[in-house]
């Protein structure tokens, strides 16, 4: 799903999915977090993979809501580098 912007669009080109074709949602031009999270649960349930292209700062929000804390992230990344 993509926010109807010319740049959200452009994003969309350049993933090279292509296909199938991404479904335009005004509803992910100025939204909040919460208005994403209502896109996404109105994706028919027969969709197993979504990708989503919008905009800061709801994406950023949504994204950080589901990512763990930074800490863990941190030595997640460690142990991913083994540094």
């Amino acid at each position: 799903m993509v926010s109807p912007t010319l740049r959200t669009r452009e994003t969309w080109e350049l993933t090279g999915i292509g296909s199938p074709p991404a479904d335009l949602d005004e509803r992910i031009y100025d939204n909040t977090a919460e208005d994403l999270l209502a896109v996404m649960r109105d994706t028919p349930p027969d969709v197993h993979t979504l990708l989503l292209v919008g905009h800061n700062p709801s994406i950023a929000t949504l994204a950080a809501s589901w990512a763990p804390p930074v800490r863990n992230l941190v030595v997640v990344a460690r142990r991913a580098c083994k540094l």
